[in-house]
């Protein structure tokens, strides 16, 4: 295991607020962070880190839970230890302050010494091996990851790109594993300058998932993966998305996306944002998932309540079909699973099965009713810092992870299939008929926002 040497000037730790509000860009219906300010000091944090070797972005993902295993139980053992573990972490921060103190005393950190670093005592950092070169998993304490001064951290012999990545999935998912490809490619061009740090799942640290892009935007993360819902209020033209039953070919949307259409999106994000887009992911088709009855026709689902994204078109768009919507953070829903709170959800097959919805949900509706895609974003401010040579190596890793992403995307849906046990999941596949039952229901709804949208916008996903 190789680790940066971090022997220099660090910042406060930094305590998450448990209700917090989206940047006014992106404000929609989510609660997100405040851009927190940074506020560098004479500190420094102790960080331990727990040795660990597995395969990233292959066929056996094994190892990859196992990293994420040891945060969870992490994650489980501070919960039962309550008080007592919160007073432990406080001995220990104040150790390290003390010893931080006496080193820099010591031996005063030179100018470009700066701080990019995970914290809070007690952290634990698995190494994932590939092939192709090394990537770090991070697992932190729950709520709490460290702000970030600068993307880049000086040691005794080089100044090195730190570069963290944040998700909110289980090791398994095609996003995850693309962004494991991103670190892959990154390492390869850039050789030992670059140190990549996957940090998967968020949600299994404390965190919200709607967290990842404010922490982009203040620099706590240099790069996540989001849905492109979070970001429609900044560009308009990506709510074209949210539409119901208008994206029937993936590949026609992916096109589009690579296109014009996206090409504006972009614009808006970059000009409106703290973020810079650099490419989409296919986040796959939308089907539902209950645990009360098959659905069949929208009369099934009258009465249900369903979870959905932020989103008020998505809203709209179940209210039309007889559910009872709540919008809600994936780390609420998955919490909440098992009650009474969320009766149904819609998910690509994909999210279904690694969270283990299917656990819960017997009756799994084919119905394609929306399509989506992530955007995956950077820190703008660090993107335009980097030299020219690492932007280039970054565009070009974000576009071979792109490519690989959307494979698996592809046969995602299958794969999954095969995976879902008949004595358990109810799959209901739709006639042409059903769909179109479905279809005319939400069309009051697809009309009404198809009259705010430029029309221009309907040709991009004409086959």
């Amino acid at each position: 295991m190789r680790l940066v040497d971090r022997h220099q000037r660090a910042v406060d730790l930094l305590e998450e607020p448990a209700e917090t509000r989206e940047h006014e860009a992106l404000r929609r219906d989510v609660d997100e962070g405040e851009l927190a300010p940074r506020d560098p000091r004479h500190a420094a944090t102790h960080l331990r880190r727990l040795e660990g070797r597995g395969e990233i972005g292959g066929p056996d993902t094994a190892r990859l839970e196992r990293l994420d295993l040891i945060g969870h139980q992490r994650h489980e053992r501070r919960h039962d230890q309550g008080r007592a573990g919160q007073d432990r972490r406080r001995q220990l921060v104040a150790q390290a302050l003390a010893a931080a103190r006496r080193r820099h005393q010591q031996e005063p950190s030179s100018s470009e010494q700066r701080l990019h670093g995970l914290a809070l005592a007690g952290a634990e950092l698995g190494v994932a091996q590939s092939g192709e070169g090394q990537i770090e998993v991070a697992h932190s304490s729950p709520v709490t990851l460290c702000g970030i001064a600068d993307p880049l951290v000086s040691n005794n012999a080089s100044t090195k790109l730190v570069v963290r990545f944040g998700g909110y999935q289980e090791p398994a998912s095609i996003h995850n594993r693309a962004a494991a490809r991103f670190g892959e490619r990154l390492r390869e061009r850039l050789g030992e300058r670059v140190v990549f740090e996957l940090i998967g799942s968020i949600v299994k640290l404390g965190r919200p998932a709607g967290d990842l892009v404010p922490m982009v935007e203040r620099g706590e993360l240099s790069f996540c993966y989001m849905s492109t819902v979070r970001f429609s209020r900044a560009a308009p033209e990506l709510q074209l998305l949210e539409l119901p039953f208008v994206v029937t070919d993936r590949s026609v949307a992916l096109r589009a996306l690579d296109g014009e259409l996206g090409e504006l999106a972009r614009g808006q994000v970059n000009a409106k944002t703290a973020c810079r887009l650099l490419e989409y992911w296919d986040n796959g088709f939308r089907h539902l998932s209950n645990r009360v009855r098959p659905i069949r026709t929208p009369d099934d689902c009258r009465g249900i309540r369903i979870r959905t994204q932020a989103s008020e078109l998505h809203g709209e768009v179940f209210r039309a079909l007889g559910f009872e919507p709540i919008a809600s953070d994936i780390k609420e829903f998955v919490e909440q699973i098992g009650g009474d709170r969320f009766q149904a959800q819609d998910n690509p097959l994909t999210n279904i099965f690694n969270f283990g919805v299917h656990r819960h949900h017997r009756y799994i509706t084919l119905s394609g009713h929306f399509w989506g895609a992530s955007a995956i974003v950077c820190n703008a401010a660090h993107y335009a810092g980097w030299p020219a040579e690492v932007r280039a190596a970054v565009d070009a890793a974000a576009r071979d992870a792109t490519a690989y992403q959307r494979r698996l995307a592809a046969a995602e849906d299958a794969e999954i299939m095969a995976k879902l046990d008949p004595a358990e999941t109810d799959v209901i596949r739709l006639t042409e008929g059903e769909r179109d039952a479905f279809v005319r229901a939400v069309q009051p709804v697809l009309e009404t926002h198809r009259r705010r949208l430029d029309p221009k916008l309907f040709a991009y996903l004409e086959p």
